[in-house]
């Protein structure tokens, strides 16, 4: 009751805060009722080059592509050579997930490939954790790329976002902010539990300890399978081409509004690293976080000067990568479940032969 409880207020505030901040986006839209904003935000959809919108959903759905291919990569050091489209499909159906759970599409990969091929949740999971790390070391790399050369204009962008929440009423601080006494309350309830688990249950703390002890042996085989690769070279090049086609994603939208088309290929790759710190966020799909800090990073750090037009351009691309996944989640989903119960009888003689 207690952990529902939990994640009833966790996705409470998760949901509310999306909610203030896909309203702060979009309350900087042309026009001054809802009818007024939709209608400019409609005026920019049509204005927009649709070849180079559908060239970067093209892009978007290649990258998901070479994302399956690099897990199977990564996969074969466990022994488990994987089916491509079984891969794809595990893939596209987390990031479908994330859409509505943040970082739930994580847990749901696996679990969608043990469905259908029979990898073990644990090792999956070390997998993906893995994968997670190296994507966090290739936005790293490009973060560092950019304040490199536009470490000035890159201060001045978090200056002038701070600056701005300020001035929307913001509160300075006094003691601890709330995330530091939630995190420490939560510590506390987490703590307690512990003990009371240990003095009054102490064997079913004893089968959670063994559980948590084998899923870790599983999933730490998951997360070195890295250092076992045969073909690391691949597994490189896949790793580039995924930040490659997330980047000519970005850059196709870009050329195809009247606004943003002149914009070169350093404040693209600017304008990447903001859009990938907002979607690195937890909040459902990027929603929210997206839309504000895209549209300010294209005003103060590329020079764009109307905010309206850039909340517009940020909302169709969010929107079009958006419908990309839900379409191919809604595929995805279907397959998924297709080839588990295909492989169901499978598992199910298995069982049979081994009592």
């Amino acid at each position: 009751m207690k952990k529902f409880l939990l994640n009833v207020i966790k996705y409470a505030v998760i949901i509310s805060l999306t909610g203030y901040l896909l309203w702060n986006a979009f309350d900087t839209l042309d026009g001054e009722t809802p009818a007024e904003k939709w209608g400019s935000l409609k005026f920019h959809w049509l204005a927009a080059d649709k070849f180079l919108l559908v060239a970067s959903g093209i892009a978007a759905v290649l990258s998901h592509l070479v994302r399956a291919q690099r897990w199977r990569i990564l996969l074969r050091p466990l022994g488990y050579e994987v089916g491509l489209m079984n891969s794809f499909h595990a893939v596209i159906n987390g990031y479908f997930i994330n859409l509505a759970i943040p970082r739930g599409g994580e847990v749901s990969r696996p679990i969608s490939l043990n469905k259908m091929e029979g990898v073990p949740v644990d090792k999956g999971l070390g997998t993906v954790v893995m994968e997670r790390v190296i994507d966090m070391v290739f936005l790293l790399l490009c973060i560092g790329t950019v304040v490199l050369f536009q470490l000035s204009t890159f201060s001045e962008f978090l200056t002038r976002v701070q600056e701005e929440k300020a001035l929307e009423g913001g509160t300075p601080e006094t003691g601890m902010d709330w995330k530091t006494m939630t995190i420490i309350a939560l510590a506390i309830v987490g703590i307690i539990t512990f003990v009371l688990l240990f003095i009054f249950k102490r064997d079913l703390f004893q089968k959670v300890i063994d559980a948590g002890k084998n899923f870790w042996i599983g999933m730490k085989s998951g997360l070195a399978s890295v250092f076992q690769l045969k073909q690391r070279g691949w597994f490189i090049f896949h790793s580039l081409l995924i930040w490659f086609f997330y980047y000519v994603m970005l850059y196709t939208v870009l050329l195809a509004f009247d606004d943003t088309k002149n914009l070169g290929p350093l404040d693209a790759l600017t304008i990447f690293i903001v859009g990938g710190i907002a979607m690195a966020l937890p909040m459902p799909g990027g929603a929210g976080t997206y839309h504000y800090l895209v549209p300010r990073g294209l005003v103060y750090l590329c020079g764009v000067a109307d905010l309206a037009k850039t909340t517009a351009f940020a909302t169709i691309f969010h929107g079009l990568q958006t419908v990309v996944l839900i379409v191919l989640g809604a595929i995805g989903l279907y397959e998924i479940q297709r080839r588990a119960a295909k492989r169901k009888p499978q598992r199910d003689k298995q069982g049979k032969d081994s009592i």
